[in-house]
């Protein structure tokens, strides 16, 4: 009874599976008639896939800070235009700001490197002397030498001290730069599109992003090409491209591959669109053959 009950299920999942077959067979000959206007119609020789292309901004960059911290301020909202070097956001600062004071002090203090040098100067000028009785003959090589070596010495406390001046500095420029860094600044002109970050949230090394910024005074449009329509396509070229709405206008091939696509075969090319006013929109768009 089981074994008879089991057989059943199977006949019925086969002859299930062949009746959705044939409903998909149907259905796709009723596209290809309402796309080519007849059964036996054939299809344009300039396919849907030769011709559609991705419109998307030329520059889209996730803006991150190198430093982490707690968001203090953020100065700009979605929408926004902003201009390369215009500040975004701030870190909480105070930390930095005291030890860079300290730093600062620190540099500062000049006593000890004027010290060597004074010092190594007078042992200079005492062994040019005894340098000049010597060769008189009026003062023995023993001291020479000795007065030889108090200058030698001198002369390395002073490299020692004008070290620790060079160290002291170059730690300095790196806390300057630490507090620079806590200020976010545009990397380019372009559209705020997205803040990931509220005033309050701590930026941690593991999600530096704050915020998305689109360049569209240009866009890049890109396009699958067979190989051969490469001899007609060159790297500089002019190409027109039909928008969503309808416009034709024309930009230049910025980039043409070398090798095909392994998994298709198809060459993607890209082609730059001038877009000053900002008034083309919409993400696809189409080559014109």
């Amino acid at each position: 009874m089981i074994t008879t009950i089991r057989t059943s299920l199977r006949m019925t999942r086969k002859l299930s599976a062949m009746v959705f077959s044939f409903w998909l067979l149907s259905v796709d000959s009723s596209l290809a008639i309402a796309q080519n206007g007849s059964p036996g119609a054939t299809s344009s020789p300039w396919s849907d896939r030769a011709l559609d292309g991705v419109l998307q901004p030329y520059h889209d960059i996730e803006v991150a800070t190198v430093e982490t911290g707690i968001i203090e301020k953020i100065l700009v909202r979605p929408g926004d235009f902003v201009t390369a070097g215009q500040p975004l956001a701030v870190l909480h600062s105070e930390t930095v700001e005291a030890q860079l004071r300290m730093k600062e002090t620190e540099a500062a203090r000049t006593g000890k490197i004027k010290q060597a040098r004074a010092e190594f100067a007078l042992q200079k000028t005492k062994f040019e002397k005894i340098t000049k009785l010597f060769a008189e003959g009026k003062i023995s090589n023993a001291e020479l030498e000795r007065t030889q070596a108090e200058m030698i010495i001198s002369q390395g406390r002073l490299e020692s001290e004008e070290d620790i001046a060079v160290v002291l500095e170059a730690d300095l420029d790196r806390y300057r730069k630490m507090l620079a860094d806590r200020t976010i600044v545009a990397p380019i002109d372009g559209i705020v599109t997205d803040v990931q970050k509220q005033i309050g949230e701590f930026v941690a090394a593991s999600a530096p992003v704050l915020l998305r910024l689109v360049d569209v005074s240009k866009l890049r449009a890109t396009f699958s090409v067979q190989e051969s329509e490469l001899p007609n396509i060159t790297r500089g070229g002019a190409m027109r491209v039909q928008l969503s709405n309808g416009q034709s206008v024309e930009g230049t091939v910025e980039y043409v591959p070398p090798v095909a696509d392994p998994e298709t075969g198809w060459f993607m090319i890209s082609v730059v669109i001038e877009n000053s006013d900002t008034k083309i929109v919409g993400s696809r768009c189409q080559r014109l053959p």
